[in-house]
């Protein structure tokens, strides 16, 4: 048997079930609840959240939305920059998505799909937590009954590194980097921050929200 004290009232235990009668009659017990079962979900994500009306172009939109034509840059950390789902499905997966690669904490910009290919991964790979994201994001990746796909597989990828010390001019950089990279492509782009900071007012006056919104508006946005 294992106890866990949940608090002072509740406890998770493992009791076998033919001696459920017997524990439920002490006097001490008030309710007895089964687990329940818990299942993955993110093969089901896109259809809850409508990213599948969405792409095939349902709810009344004129056509499907899967990207194509758009850049997503993802400003994070723990980065496979050459995940599967980071290529090209039209291509055999032989093509990557992403164009370019910015690592803040070696202060170096990865600009070929080779260059990208042999760097593989930043010294936070096993943290995972870029890749993860940036799959949410831009994943393309669909083979048979397994159908993994982000919400814009068709997008062009920007990915930036902060490391595991970067801090919030880090990322202003990054963002700014991925501003400036889409507007040399005459490409529209969304940023996406699944990151941020408790320091600080938060009332759009930091130098993080003022020097990033100015570049905020039509064709460029951020998450």
């Amino acid at each position: 048997r294992m106890f866990l004290v949940v608090d002072s009232t509740m406890f998770t235990a493992s009791i076998p079930v033919n001696r459920l009668s017997d524990f439920s009659a002490d006097e001490l017990v008030e309710y007895i609840e089964v687990g329940t079962p818990v299942r993955r979900q993110v093969a089901n994500a896109r259809n809850y959240g409508g990213v599948n009306q969405v792409q095939s172009g349902a709810e009344g939109l004129p056509y499907g939305f899967t990207g194509d034509g758009v850049i997503v840059g993802v400003v994070d950390l723990g980065f496979q920059y050459d995940h599967i789902a980071f290529y090209d499905p039209a291509s055999n997966y032989q093509t990557l998505r992403v164009k370019q690669v910015l690592d803040m904490a070696k202060n170096w910009t990865y600009e070929t799909q080779a260059e990208i290919e042999e760097v593989g991964k930043d010294v936070a790979y096993s943290e995972g937590h870029g890749t993860h994201v940036a799959n949410i994001a831009a994943g393309s990746f669909a083979e048979g009954a397994y159908d993994y796909r982000g919400v814009a597989p068709g997008a062009d990828i920007l990915l930036a590194s902060i490391g595991e010390n970067g801090n919030v001019q880090d990322i202003a950089n990054s963002v700014l980097w991925m501003f400036n990279y889409a507007a040399s492509v005459n490409k529209p782009i969304v940023v996406n921050l699944s990151l941020g900071t408790e320091s600080g007012p938060h009332d759009g006056l930091s130098t993080f929200d003022v020097k990033v919104g100015e570049k905020l508006g039509k064709g460029a946005l951020m998450v």
